[in-house]
């Protein structure tokens, strides 16, 4: 019975030695936690300006493309117009050769 207690005292002895935590502060550990805050903090920076400068150029093209809209629909109805103006003088030309 003795030995049993002898190995108990032993295995707890292993099992500290095993696993230890230390409650202290080493200057490495909060160097390295303040360059990777760091760090995190200037990634979310730069992705920030790249979201910001591709929504100015979305922006600029969705203008650029209704002003196209708008002049395209200008075109097309100056085209109308001028092939009703040509239809009208060829019907005019038409009615004139008959007489």
């Amino acid at each position: 019975m003795v030995t049993k207690r002898v190995t108990n005292k032993q295995e707890f002895e292993d099992n500290r030695r095993g696993w230890h935590v230390d409650r202290t502060l080493n200057i490495s550990h909060i160097l390295g936690t303040i360059v990777l805050a760091l760090s995190a903090f200037s990634w979310a920076n730069a992705i920030d300006k790249q979201v910001a400068m591709t929504q100015q150029q979305v922006d600029f093209l969705q203008k650029q493309q209704l002003e196209e809209s708008q002049k395209l629909t200008s075109f097309r109805t100056e085209i109308r117009d001028d092939l009703r103006t040509i239809s009208v003088k060829m019907d005019a030309a038409i009615e004139n050769k008959r007489r």
